[in-house]
């Protein structure tokens, strides 16, 4: 199921708990909105939608001088809100479509998810130009942890599956044309490779 191997170990969905970034900058994930910043630059895009965007520190650390719209839930969206009134954020809700936007930012959210696919389905009805999505590479993070492979379930109890390199792949090519996979070094926590990024367009069909 999602490409992952038969005997894979999922972590139990708990959908009450819900993960707390509010009080985070940028210590993960900086490098995706980096290369996301590079890429909106070069393709003088003029807006971007941030999915799950967390605290929004990292959206606004790049993205300020430009139309930018986070999407997120419960007291996140609330604190966002309050915090950064004068910019558009709304509830992560996959049964209702956004509006069009240049760029999609999904940074380590997926794997928070019970089912994928919504997330998934959701992107593919917005008339976006590139989607960068990055999550986990399990094999590097069990290397770089444990020292060995093993299918799951995940260390970090707020994920409910983790994918490979290849796994990754297969599931979004489901959906999206691939343009680029490449695995996303960390400056600030040394703990190299353990992120997965995919740079993507929607598919002609579309």
């Amino acid at each position: 199921m999602y490409h992952l191997p038969e005997n894979y170990k999922e972590n139990k969905f708990n959908q009450s708990t819900n993960y707390d970034d509010t009080g985070c900058e940028d210590e993960y994930q900086d490098e995706v909105y980096c290369y996301a910043k590079d890429r909106f630059l070069q393709e003088n895009f003029t807006s971007t939608l941030d999915i799950g965007c967390g605290s929004g520190f990292k959206l606004i650390k790049y993205f300020d001088d430009s139309k930018t719209t986070g999407l997120e839930i419960g007291a996140t969206l609330e604190f966002l809100k309050g915090k950064y009134p004068d910019k558009s954020w709304f509830p992560s809700d996959f049964n209702s479509k956004p509006e069009d936007h240049d760029l999609i930012i999904c940074s380590d959210v997926i794997e928070h998810l019970d089912n994928p696919e919504h997330l998934l389905n959701f992107i593919s009805k917005i008339n976006f130009k590139l989607l960068v999505i990055s999550t986990p590479e399990r094999d590097k993070v069990q290397n770089y942890h444990f020292g060995r492979l093993f299918n799951g379930p995940p260390s970090n109890r707020e994920h409910v599956r983790e994918w490979n390199s290849s796994e990754f792949k297969k599931l979004i090519q489901d959906h999206f044309h691939i343009e680029e996979q490449f695995l996303c070094k960390s400056h600030r926590t040394h703990n190299d490779n353990l992120c997965q990024v995919i740079v993507a367009r929607k598919k002609d069909n579309q």
